[in-house]
């Protein structure tokens, strides 16, 4: 269920504005207020119009191999989706009010439409929903499409694998503040990713930085399990280049989140609690 406005459309400016773009499509009144019902619903604010020029687009994100009927009203912008891509799967799960049948995959397509003219949409809050008793916040923001017409048909542009996490108490290092432990799930798999990535992209026989040497090494044993964890950040090798910038992009991408993640550094400070006279923190960590 969600828990959106209620009110009818024809009781503000905006949803008036919304029954209007339905009409000028040729929709018969009923048909057209009846839509604009579902999408004021679909939100906890109300609808805000905005102008796109031809050739802006707009995103989606469904479960990997659906493109979005011809007639799905419910888009996002670039920077929404951008603010998706830092997120675990459960928040995103939770902001975008995902219904429990779309939570049934890991994997998701990124889909892009644009504009072939200027059009007005409308974008709102995504209202919380609740279904078998499990609340979802929303808080997203959605754009909504009236006129599909002036849009190209979706292409999958990415792709979105979910990392399942579940939160946890983890002992809090006195001297650093840092977790006590590691997510062994998640520091694996961007250990297999920097290897990955070091393999395709870094040629061991121009290798000025020692990346070979000095990174593949401590992947290899992250993955192999005969380090001990976690590695103190100030103990990590690279930071001097990192720092510096001297790292292409896509390798210090990779490299900051493994570093973060091997150093049990907080991505984000959640409830401390204290047992025994020892500090903890609940942390949300792979499974």
């Amino acid at each position: 269920m969600t828990h959106g406005l209620r009110e009818s459309p024809l009781r503000s400016e905006e949803g008036r504005k919304l029954v209007s773009a339905y009409r000028s499509q040729g929709l018969s009144p009923d048909k057209a207020l009846a839509l604009s019902r579902e999408l004021l619903a679909s939100g906890s604010t109300l609808p805000k119009a905005i102008t796109l020029a031809a050739g802006e687009s707009l995103f989606k994100i469904v479960p990997e191999g659906h493109l979005p009927s011809p007639h799905s009203a419910f888009f996002a912008s670039r920077e929404e989706v951008t603010v998706l891509m830092e997120m675990n799967y459960d928040q995103i799960a939770d902001r975008l009010g995902l219904p429990l049948e779309s939570q049934q995959t890991l994997r998701f397509d990124v889909v892009e439409v644009r504009t072939t003219r200027a059009v007005t949409v409308f974008e709102s809050t995504i209202a919380p929903t609740t279904q078998n008793g499990y609340l979802q916040p929303g808080g997203g923001k959605q754009i909504l499409i009236t006129h599909r017409s002036a849009f190209t048909d979706p292409t999958v542009i990415g792709r979105m694998t979910m990392a399942l996490c579940k939160r946890k108490l983890v002992k809090v290092d006195e001297q650093t503040g840092d977790y006590a432990e590691v997510d062994s799930v998640r520091l694996k798999r961007e250990a297999r990713e920097l290897v990955d990535y070091i393999e395709a992209h870094v040629d061991p026989r121009k290798d000025p930085y020692g990346i070979w040497p000095r990174l593949v090494p401590l992947c290899r044993a992250v993955l192999a399990d005969t380090v001990p964890l976690p590695i103190p950040f100030s103990s990590l090798p690279l930071r001097y280049e990192r720092r510096e910038g001297l790292l292409d992009a896509g390798l210090d991408e990779r490299l900051s989140g493994f570093a973060l993640t091997i150093s049990g550094t907080a991505r984000e400070i959640l409830e401390e609690v204290t047992i025994d006279g020892a500090r903890y923190m609940y942390a949300d960590f792979e499974v």
